[in-house]
């Protein structure tokens, strides 16, 4: 898979602590990701106002979201990732910032992987969930390197 990460100082803007750098987390990704076909990837790390332009844009939602991902081609499995730092540093404990980026990452990756989930997600049937089950083990996996 050939990952690219853009925009992965807006994350030191948020949290100076960081400690994967964008190259560590690329071949972290990279060697997770092997086995699910992934082709071409781009990982965009944006401000709120562009996330919230994203989010009504492509899905008719009027607000900022931690994460979204676009399949931008089936044949080979192409798409892009966008995170937003800020929203996500200011719904995460500070000390869970990190796990949580990369827990979205990992989440925008499995969708453009073909994993999808309920619209409508209750704490009870997020532990049942295939894709959040999944996402959950390649982030313990992600987290211990």
């Amino acid at each position: 898979m050939n990952l690219s990460i853009y925009n992965w100082d807006l994350l030191s803007k948020h949290f100076s602590n960081f400690s994967l750098s964008s190259k560590d987390l690329t071949k972290i990704l990279q060697k997770q990701f092997s086995e699910y076909n992934l082709f071409q990837v781009g990982i965009v790390c944006v401000e709120s106002e562009y996330m919230q332009r994203l989010n009504r844009e492509y899905r008719g939602k009027d607000y900022v979201t931690d994460v979204l991902s676009f399949n931008l081609d089936t044949e080979p499995l192409m798409g892009e990732v966008y995170i937003c730092p800020e929203y996500i540093f200011s719904n995460t404990k500070q000390e869970l910032f990190q796990e949580e980026v990369i827990r979205d990452i990992v989440h925008g990756l499995l969708h453009i992987a073909g994993y999808d989930h309920k619209e409508k997600l209750t704490k009870e049937s997020i532990d049942k969930e295939e894709m959040f089950i999944l996402q959950e083990k390649i982030l313990k996996e992600v987290m211990k390197l």
